[in-house]
């Protein structure tokens, strides 16, 4: 079976609406490929149809399955926070982004994840009409770190001018022509 083609036609099926087929496809290839990068891809693809699908439980469950099989892939752990965040299940998304956030210091879009899972489980709690007090002040909290956390985020943007690559460029280094010859 070339798995290859058949993981490209269970793509084509899923953008023709063919969601069935491709799940089949996809299942199929999960369970008889023995090359892990396409094994990857087809439950990735598999579960990303079933996050659409708004099977949100059998989602996580798959993206759990990649990140069992792939420990180390961020990827797979960034989806599984996702399908975590959609589901509103904040501590766990919580939780596994600080997790990745250890291995990870540098990568902003954890710490963006973070204060928008803080902000959005700290909404949640104050869009309740019964709380208690001790849920009340987690939010509070959640609220202040969350802002503090896009507050930096608006002060990194405003230092590489609204540029999102710059700020991978170390800020001693000129990131432009222009800058040179100043």
């Amino acid at each position: 079976m070339n798995t290859a083609g058949s993981l490209g036609i269970g793509n084509i099926l899923s953008e023709y609406n063919k969601v069935t087929e491709a799940k089949e496809i996809f299942k199929v290839i999960e369970n008889s490929e023995t090359d892990p990068s396409i094994i990857k891809h087809a439950l990735l693809n598999h579960a990303h149809l079933l996050m659409n699908e708004e099977n949100n439980e059998f989602a996580i469950n798959l993206y759990q399955a990649g990140r069992d099989k792939f420990p180390d892939d961020l990827q797979i752990a960034l989806y599984l926070a996702k399908a975590h965040f959609k589901r509103k299940n904040y501590s766990e998304c919580q939780k596994l982004t600080i997790e990745l956030m250890m291995s990870h210091p540098n990568d902003l879009r954890l710490k963006f994840n973070l204060a928008l899972c803080l902000y959005n489980r700290a909404a949640e709690i104050f869009s309740l009409t019964v709380r208690r007090v001790k849920q009340t002040e987690d939010a509070i909290r959640d609220f202040k770190v969350a802002k503090s956390m896009l507050t930096q985020f608006i002060a990194l943007q405003n230092r590489t001018s609204g540029d999102p690559a710059s700020y991978l460029v170390p800020s001693t280094a000129p990131r432009d022509e222009q800058q040179l010859t100043n």
